[in-house]
């Protein structure tokens, strides 16, 4: 699968792929984006989560982070360039990752 994107992403304009990925994304027949994230989360390796991770403390405002695991790890990496370690990863739940 990821060699058809990998194809697709090289032969189309990338606006064009923004844009169909954004209708995938908002399609009734697309489970909710938080469902995605957790179901990548768990399929992934622990440098793959803490990537995930990465980005969405990179991301997302740390307010919306709620006062779970994710907010813990927000609020430990803040103003720092630390980065989430694989070994931190491990400590997240999909849970954590979903709301």
């Amino acid at each position: 699968m990821q060699q058809d994107y990998e194809q697709a992403a090289e032969a189309v304009p990338s606006s064009h792929l923004a844009d169909a990925l954004g209708e995938a994304f908002r399609s009734r027949e697309t489970p909710p984006f938080s469902q995605m994230l957790s179901n990548l989360f768990i399929n992934s390796n622990p440098d793959q989560r803490a990537g995930i991770l990465n980005q969405l403390l990179t991301a997302v405002d740390p307010a919306a982070l709620g006062s779970g695991a994710l907010a813990s790890l927000g609020i430990l990496l803040r103003g720092s360039n630390a980065r989430v370690t694989s070994e931190q990863a491990k400590q997240v739940s999909p849970e954590a990752v979903q709301n």
